[in-house]
């Protein structure tokens, strides 16, 4: 499978305002670091793997104040709270409030305290080990907000500053975020409070990122940012940061907060505002563009929508039971929201460069992605279905389970197969017609019967497949390498024998991209070889749209100057065994004319 990537469109409008520096960027960095790793730790628990974290057993409303006698619901089987006594309805609460929503660690002890008929009594439980538990719905779920999380952390390396690009990338990574609860080490000790405030901040800050990227992208095409949008964002800042910090404040001194059990719907309101509100301004953003680049907008706008109603609908599954586990309709609606608006927003980055990264996408990359994508979603199916058939006749027929795994083997291919053409339909299919039209001339390449034809003819072909690139061509002579063939004012006539990128040419004999050594003017040198011996050299310019010179295009017109080189050698070894034959030719013809003189003179005595 070919490794490589395109030609960028026309690029946006220049950024209004001055580039952020590079400390934001790295800041956006580690918060974007940060959001994934979370996924990770989801990802790891939810594998069943080990984690060190204890347990005490106890289960109780998450809504009733830890300040506060709480009844217990649920005591796990063997747990130490079974172990010292407790039973559920029971009354309890913890002596440190903080410590109903804190972790620890097998071993660590926690105190309590109970209250019975005859008063309050102490209680201290040492924690055993957690339970691990095995949940696949957790892991798709987990890779695919990982997938979201380093997208928006690509979009924020390659932003060059553009506020609006680093504010979408930060708003993909919050939203990639797998909860606001710490995980793991997160949840202990005296890290807990400090992770737990950072990580509810940005699973509540979201939509704000989103409203505050598409302001910022509004600037950019149309220079607008109305005084109605600002205090509209300001405002739902302040109404967003108040209840939360209230909320936090109250969780953590163990206080009922000011919302009581409707606290989720105070969080998911403003939540649900800045998804419309941001979803507004991207809609009046893609109005006031330039036509030509509307329906690249609308691409993105489209993307960002899908991803904001699986917003919405996470905001619905946490407010009718926080039930991730069954594959109910709000489950299944928020996967294909999501996906469809992560691969919707790829799509508007990689094909149509609505987001400018500047940089070459790997296609081999690519297919590995998705490969391992389609494979989890197979594992998944597979699991699906083992779900749906009842355990009884699994059990009594293991063909059934071989089945299965049988038929979702041989559909795996067919699929991925299917999967990869439209991938490269899609996001690759320029790239492809330009490699075959290079590929085409290369196989007639060996018909041309003149060395003149086809250097014009190579040069010709480089510079299209360069989208216009300025193309020369050297050959070696006794002083360096004289210019043959196209050229342009901003490539040199002559190289030196003993040019900078002459000595690497030879030293190397590989192709050069960006070097020192090259020549002012030239962004990508070429050298053609005989027997490892350099022959001559293509010197290219750069794209005229300021597009990189891709790894796979150097490697194909590094081939292509190779064969070029080897069919101008063959053409002159061919010139020189027929002018060799012709001098033959003469000098039989010479030969025989004076046999014949010497046989017509008179013999001498």
């Amino acid at each position: 499978m070919p490794t490589d990537t395109v030609d960028a469109p026309p690029a946006l409008p220049a950024a209004v305002e001055r580039p952020l520096r590079p400390i934001w960027i790295w800041l956006a960095l580690i918060f974007t670091a940060l959001c994934v790793i979370q996924g990770g730790h989801q990802l790891w628990r939810s594998a069943g793997l080990p984690t060190g974290l204890g347990r005490t057993g106890i289960s109780w409303e998450q809504s009733c104040a830890s300040t506060e006698f709480c009844p217990i619901i649920r005591i796990a089987p063997g747990s130490p709270a079974e172990r010292a006594g407790l039973q559920p309805g029971d009354r309890l609460r913890p002596e440190n409030p903080i410590d109903q929503w804190r972790g620890l660690w097998v071993g660590e002890t926690r105190p309590y305290i109970q209250q019975t008929a005859s008063g309050e009594r102490p209680l201290i439980l040492t924690a055993d080990k957690a339970t691990a538990f095995f949940f696949p719905q957790y892991i798709v779920s987990s890779l695919t907000l990982m997938l979201a999380g380093l997208m928006g952390g690509l979009v924020i390396a390659r932003s060059q500053g553009r506020r609006a690009l680093v504010l979408i990338g930060l708003a993909y990574a919050s939203f990639a975020i797998t909860g606001q609860w710490p995980r793991m080490w997160q949840s202990t000790g005296l890290w807990f409070v400090p992770f737990y405030v950072v990580l509810n901040v940005i699973y509540y800050g979201s939509p704000l990122l989103f409203l505050a990227g598409a302001r910022a992208l509004r600037k950019e095409v149309s220079g607008r940012d109305t005084l109605g949008i600002r205090l509209g964002f300001w405002g739902l800042v302040a109404v967003q940061g108040t209840t939360l910090a209230w909320q936090l404040h109250a969780e953590m001194t163990g206080r009922t907060g000011l919302f009581g059990e409707n606290v989720f719907l105070a969080y998911a309101l403003p939540v649900f505002i800045g998804y419309v509100l941001a979803a507004a301004v991207l809609a009046m953003a893609w109005r006031e563009s330039a036509p030509e680049h509307r329906s690249r907008y609308g691409i993105m706008l489209v993307a960002i929508g899908c991803t904001f109603l699986a917003g919405v609908f996470d905001m619905g599954i946490l407010l009718t039971g926080n039930d991730y586990l069954s594959l109910s309709p709000l489950l299944i609606s928020w996967y294909v929201a999501f996906l469809a608006g992560t691969a919707l927003f790829g799509y508007a980055i990689l094909r149509h460069r609505v987001i400018d990264l500047g940089f070459a996408v790997n296609r081999t990359l690519v297919y590995g992605v998705l490969s391992t994508v389609l494979l989890f979603g197979f594992w998944f199916c597979e699991w699906g279905l083992e779900e749906i058939i009842p355990a009884e006749t699994r059990e009594a027929n293991i063909l059934i389970s071989a089945g299965i795994a049988f038929v979702i083997f041989l559909t795996f291919h067919h699929v991925r197969d299917w999967v990869e053409k439209a991938i490269e339909h899609l996001f690759f299919r320029t790239w492809r017609d330009n490699d075959a039209r290079l590929k085409r001339f290369l196989r007639e390449a060996a018909f041309v019967t003149r060395p003149e034809a086809l250097r014009d003819a190579a040069v010709a072909e480089f510079s299209r497949f360069g989208q216009g690139a300025a193309v020369a061509f050297y050959e070696v002579d006794a002083d360096g390498m004289a210019l043959i063939a196209g050229g342009s004012p901003d490539l040199p006539e002559r190289l030196a024998v003993d040019a900078q990128v002459m000595v690497r040419l030879r030293a190397g004999r590989e192709a050069l991209q960006d070097d020192p050594a090259l020549p002012e003017g030239a962004a990508l040198a070429l050298p053609t070889l005989y027997r490892n011996e350099l022959t001559g050299a293509f010197l290219l310019s750069a794209k005229p749209d300021e597009a990189v010179w891709r790894p796979d295009e150097k490697a194909l017109l590094a081939e292509a100057a190779l064969r070029i080189g080897l069919d101008l050698h063959a053409l002159a070894v061919e010139a020189l065994k027929a002018e060799k034959a012709r001098e033959s030719q003469r000098a039989d013809i010479l030969a025989a004319e004076l046999r014949q003189a010497l046989a017509g003179r008179p013999a001498v005595a």
